[in-house]
C-alpha cells in the first residue's frame, strides 16, 4: 500500500515539476494593445491538475471498492461485475481526457464531476436497497464507524465485529408468517435469540446460490443429511451435525408459526425470504420417520426464474411448433411433468408465450394451491377440502365464452370431458 502511494505522489510531483518548468518559460511577445484578452504567459494551471490529479486518486480508491464489492455481492444482489466495472470505469476515463483538453476548465470539470459522482452514486443508491441495513454505505451509521476509525487510527478488521448476533451471516433476510402481525413479531425476535438463526440464513443463501428449489434435511440419531434438489434431481451436500440440525429446524419451524417440540407429527408452515433481490416464500413441511424426522423446505419465487421458453432450455424448432400450438384454434394443449419435474415453471413460461391482451383468459385452481401467476389471466377457484372440483364451476365459466380455458389440474375425468366438448365446440 506504501509503495502504491510512494509511486503515485512521485508520478504527480514529476507532472507539476514539469508543468512548472513549462510555465517559467519565455514566452513570444504579444501586442497586448491589440490583443486585450491575451496575458504574457503562465497559462498552465497547476491548481487545476491538481484538482483533477485528486479527484483521480479518488475515483481510483472508489472503483477498487466498487470491484471488491462486486466479487463479493455482485451476483447475488443481481449487479454483476461485467456490468458495473466498465460502467464507473470507462466513463470517469472518457471524462478525464475531456477535462484536460477542453478549453474550458469549468466545463470539463464539472463533466469530470458528474462522470465520477452519477455511476457511483447509482450504484450505492442501487446496492443499499437489495441488501441487509448493516452492509449499507454512506449511511449515518456506516459514516459514523468510519468517523470513529479515523479518530483511533485503526482499521476495522471485520464488518461482522460490529453486528449483533442475528444481523451476522449472509444477507438474507426472514420474515415469520403464519400468526398475527403480533405473533409474527415475537417469533421473529424469539427466533433472533437462537444461535441456529444464523445457520438458517447460511443454508438458504447456499441452497439459492446453487439454484435449488427445495431442500431436505434427513434426521438421525447422529447427524443431519443435507440433499438439494437441483432441476428435479437431488444432490447430497454436507451433512450437519445433529445438534446444529436441531436448532436449525426448531428457527424454522417458530418462523412458520409450528411447534418447535413436536417431532412425529405432520406439520405444514410457511415464511418468508429476501436474498438480494430475490423473494422466495419458504414452504415448511416436517414429519416423523422411524429415524428421526425429516424437513422439506420449498424455495417457491416471488418471480419467475425464467420469462422465455428460450430461457427453459427448448430448442428453437420446439419453441415454433409450441406457439403455433397455443395460437391455433379449437385446440386442447396438455402440459406434462414427473412430479415436482418443473410443471409449473414450464406452465407460467408457456402461458407468457401467448397472446393474453387480445384474447380472454380464465384459468381454474385449488384456492389452497395457486398455481398461475401470469399477468391478464383472470383466476377462478374452487375449494378441494371442501369436496368441490374444477367441473363444478367450469359450466358457469363457459357461459361468459373465454377464448381459453387453462386448468393446471384436471382432477375429475368430468373435467377433461367439458374442456374436449368446449374446444371442439
Amino acid at each position: 500500500m506504501y509503495r502504491k502511494a510512494a509511486v503515485t505522489i512521485v508520478s504527480w510531483g514529476a507532472v507539476l515539476a514539469s508543468a512548472g518548468r513549462l510555465a517559467a518559460q519565455e514566452w513570444p511577445y504579444y501586442p497586448v494593445e491589440q490583443l486585450p484578452d491575451r496575458g504574457p504567459g503562465d497559462y498552465l494551471a497547476w491548481y487545476k491538475l491538481l484538482v483533477c490529479g485528486l479527484l483521480f486518486l479518488c475515483w481510483v480508491r472508489t472503483t477498487d471498492w466498487v470491484n471488491r464489492d462486486n466479487f463479493e455481492l455482485g451476483e447475488s444482489i443481481d449487479m454483476p461485475a461485467r456490468i458495473w466495472n466498465p460502467l464507473v470505469v470507462f466513463s470517469f476515463l472518457v471524462a478525464f481526457l475531456l477535462a484536460i483538453s477542453l478549453p474550458l476548465f469549468a466545463l470539463g470539470g464539472t463533466l469530470l464531476v458528474v462522470a465520477y459522482v452519477a455511476p457511483l452514486g447509482t450504484y450505492i443508491v442501487m446496492r443499499n436497497s437489495r441488501v441487509t441495513d448493516e452492509q449499507k454505505v454512506l449511511t449515518p451509521r456506516h459514516l459514523k464507524l468510519w468517523l470513529a476509525q479515523l479518530a483511533t487510527g485503526k482499521q476495522r478488521k471485520k464488518t461482522t465485529e460490529t453486528l449483533a448476533a442475528h444481523e451476522q451471516g449472509p444477507p438474507v433476510q426472514l420474515t415469520a408468517c403464519g400468526g398475527s402481525e403480533t405473533e409474527n413479531q415475537a417469533h421473529l425476535i424469539l427466533a433472533r435469540q437462537s444461535p441456529g438463526f444464523v445457520l438458517v440464513k447460511e443454508l438458504i443463501a447456499d441452497a439459492i446460490m446453487r439454484r435449488a428449489t427445495r431442500v431436505m434435511l434427513d434426521f438421525t440419531k447422529e447427524s443431519v443429511a443435507v440433499n438439494y434438489d437441483v432441476d428435479g434431481v437431488w444432490h447430497a451436500v454436507d451433512p450437519r451435525e445433529r445438534e446444529a440440525g436441531d436448532v436449525m429446524l426448531a428457527v424454522m419451524k417458530k418462523l412458520a408459526n409450528l411447534n418447535m417440540e413436536e417431532r412425529r407429527v405432520r406439520q405444514e408452515g410457511e415464511f418468508r425470504t429476501k436474498f438480494g433481490s430475490q423473494k422466495f416464500a419458504c414452504q415448511l413441511v416436517s414429519q416423523g420417520t422411524k429415524t428421526g424426522e425429516r424437513a422439506i423446505l420449498e424455495l417457491v419465487p416471488d418471480k419467475l426464474p425464467f420469462r422465455t421458453l428460450e430461457e427453459l432450455g427448448m430448442r428453437d424448432k420446439m419453441c415454433v411448433d409450441l406457439k403455433e400450438c397455443l395460437a391455433s384454434q379449437p385446440a386442447l394443449v396438455v402440459f406434462s411433468a414427473l412430479p415436482l419435474g418443473g410443471l409449473q415453471t414450464t406452465w407460467n413460461v408457456a402461458l407468457t408465450a401467448t397472446d393474453r391482451y387480445l384474447r380472454d383468459f380464465a384459468a381454474i385452481e385449488d384456492k389452497a394451491r395457486p398455481f398461475t401467476h401470469v399477468e391478464n389471466v383472470e383466476v377462478f377457484t374452487f375449494d378441494a377440502a371442501a369436496g368441490q372440483t374444477p367441473d363444478a364451476i367450469l359450466r358457469p365459466i363457459t357461459l361468459r365464452e373465454p377464448d381459453v380455458i387453462v386448468i393446471p389440474d384436471f382432477v375429475t375425468g368430468a373435467a377433461v370431458d367439458a374442456l374436449c366438448d368446449y374446444a371442439l365446440g
